[in-house]
């Protein structure tokens, strides 16, 4: 592949005298550097009719003039990323449709105008269209209109936009769009109108106020981020719209509240994750929710939760309550089944970290098994009989960092593959417990941090060379 180089231009009638020695139809790359050159103009790339990168960081540019680029239709990589641009011009990259990678990262463009991306298309696999860093605050209508980037990314993370007004981005095809890191406090109605997204990004702003019509025929089909914002509720009906999401993010936000239909539209939704807030369930706060597989309520202040509050979550397979202020819990806290003879089961439960003293027989009433049972970090001592009444087999009982001491609590736990009890009292002891003379029946493994029995051939054994992952206490 046939590059130049042009270094040190001091003008751009400097630069245009530099690169008219080079053979324009024959360079496939062309790199200018160490620039004093403020604006580009289109007359410098004039007859590079084959070229397919053009590498122009870390120079002084101030200004893109319009319909700079115009011509350069086999170009693919286009890095103006790290110089001093302000101010775009209208069409600057127009007739750019084989483009892959645009970097305009790390500059001072406060202004987005309309018409700068007119007849520009990003349509190859891992295209990237990269404004992040700059000072953007301000979004003309129609400075994105009918963007394409299909399999892509539009980068707009770390700048500041303060709003997303009606029609902003409006009838936009892109794979991942990224808006973090902004300022934006609002999203008005139909900010995203007619727009088409695999994943929208809106973490870490201060949005506080989301219109009903906000995501009105928008179409987002994976993933949308509202993490660390200033969400109050979840807005009855602000996600209707969006019927083939598959993952919510709302973590660290102000939600208290979850309406009884703040979730409806979400058909399709799989993972929900409400980390972070202080979450009053109600037993219909996940109404509208019947493919919803993995939900995530940690660092909620959660100390009970009513029973039927899961009820409608018939597909849940991943639950995490950790990092709450349970002490116990109660009958029926986990029935997700619609009637009696129903049961379900859980891939993960986890509960560590909360204050557990006692789990209630019946607690886990409705699930006829868990795979991962995460208990860890609580001040666990003993279960009642029936504590496990219902629960005809658990993979694993995480049970390191609590207050057990007594190994009768072997006789307590009902048939499982592996029982973890490092850090508890009873470790100190764990070479004179002799599970052979106990009689122990449907445990395959007890582990301890640095010592475990194994069940093989119909007989305990001890291995005093195993090692397991030490859970650092809380």
């Amino acid at each position: 592949m046939s590059g130049k180089t042009c270094t040190g231009a001091k003008s751009l009638d400097d630069i245009k005298k530099k690169i008219d020695a080079f053979p324009k139809p024959k360079t496939e790359e062309l790199t200018i550097e160490q620039s004093k050159v403020q604006y580009l103009d289109h007359i410098v790339f004039d007859g590079f009719d084959s070229l397919t990168a053009l590498y122009i960081s870390g120079n002084d540019i101030e200004e893109i003039k319009d319909c700079c680029f115009e011509g350069l239709t086999h170009l693919k990589y286009l890095y103006l990323n790290n110089n001093n641009i302000k101010r775009l011009g209208i069409g600057c990259f127009k007739g750019l449709t084989k483009i892959s990678e645009l970097d305009l990262s790390c500059n001072k463009i406060t202004k987005m105008p309309a018409g700068c991306f007119t007849e520009f298309a990003m349509t190859v696999n891992c295209a990237c269209l990269n404004l992040s860093n700059n000072l953007i605050e301000d979004i003309e209508i129609g400075a994105f209109k009918s963007l394409t980037v299909l399999y892509g990314t539009l980068d707009l993370s770390n700048n500041r936009i303060g709003r997303v007004i009606t029609n902003m981005f409006h009838n936009l095809l892109i794979e991942k769009f990224d808006l973090s890191n902004n300022k934006i406090e609002a999203i008005n109605e139909n900010g995203f109108f007619g727009s088409n997204f695999k994943f929208l990004h809106l973490e870490r702003n201060g949005i506080s106020n989301v219109h009903q019509a906000a995501f009105t025929r928008c179409e987002i089909q994976q993933e949308l981020h509202l993490e660390s914002n200033k969400l109050r509720n979840t807005y009855d009906g602000v996600f209707k719209h969006l019927k083939n999401l598959k993952e919510l993010y709302l973590d660290d936000n102000e939600i208290t509240e979850l309406p009884s239909d703040g979730f409806l539209g979400l058909n399709n939704l799989d993972t929900l994750s409400l980390n972070k807030n202080d979450c009053i369930l109600a037993k219909d706060s996940f109404m509208g929710l019947n493919n919803l597989e993995t939900l995530h309520l940690e660092e909620n202040g959660i100390d009970s939760i009513k029973p039927g509050t899961f009820s409608r979550l018939q597909n849940l397979r991943n639950l995490n309550l950790s990092y709450n202020n349970f002490t116990d819990l109660a009958p029926n806290t986990f029935w997700q089944a619609a009637n009696e003879d129903q049961k379900t089961y859980f891939f993960t439960l986890a509960l560590h970290h909360n204050d557990l003293e006692r789990i209630s027989p019946g607690a886990f009433d409705g699930l006829d098994r868990i795979e991962d049972l995460q208990l860890y970090n609580n001040q666990l001592s003993k279960f009642d009989a029936n504590t496990w009444r219902s629960l005809s087999f658990v993979g694993c009982i995480e049970l390191q960092n609590n207050e057990i001491a007594d190994k009768e609590i072997l006789y307590q736990l009902p048939p499982c593959r592996q029982v973890k009890l490092g850090g508890n009292e009873l470790e100190t002891n764990v070479s004179s417990m002799y599970p052979n003379d106990m009689h122990i029946k449907d445990i395959e493994m007890i582990s301890f941090n640095y010592s475990c029995y194994r069940f093989q051939d119909k007989k305990w054994k001890f291995d005093d060379r195993f090692h397991e992952y030490t859970i650092i206490p809380k």
